[in-house]
C-alpha cells in the first residue's frame, strides 16, 4: 500500500476537484462515491445529510442543462485559495 504524503488540505481540494469534474461532465452522481456515507454536504445554504440525500442533490446538479455554471465559479474560488 502507498502512502499518500500529501496534507489533509490537499486531500479535501484533490477530491473537492474531482467532484467538480464529474459535474462539469454532467456525471454529478458518480460523485456520490467521493462521500463518507456520514458526509455533509452544504452548498448554497442547503445541507445535505448522509449517501441518500447527497445522492438526490447530485442527480438534480445531472438534470441541469448547465451543470458547470456554479461549478466552474466555485473550482477557481479553491484553487485561488490554495496558496493562501
Amino acid at each position: 500500500m502507498e502512502l499518500d504524503a500529501s496534507t489533509p488540505r490537499e486531500q479535501c481540494e484533490r477530491l473537492f476537484l474531482e467532484l467538480t469534474a464529474r459535474i462539469d461532465t454532467g456525471h454529478a452522481s458518480d460523485g456520490v462515491e467521493l462521500f463518507t456515507p456520514d458526509a455533509v454536504l452544504e452548498v448554497g445554504g442547503r445541507s445535505c445529510c448522509g449517501h441518500d440525500e447527497i445522492a438526490g442533490f447530485l442527480a438534480l446538479r445531472d438534470a441541469r442543462s448547465d451543470p458547470s455554471a456554479i461549478v466552474g465559479r466555485a473550482s477557481a474560488s479553491i484553487l485561488g485559495a490554495a496558496g493562501s
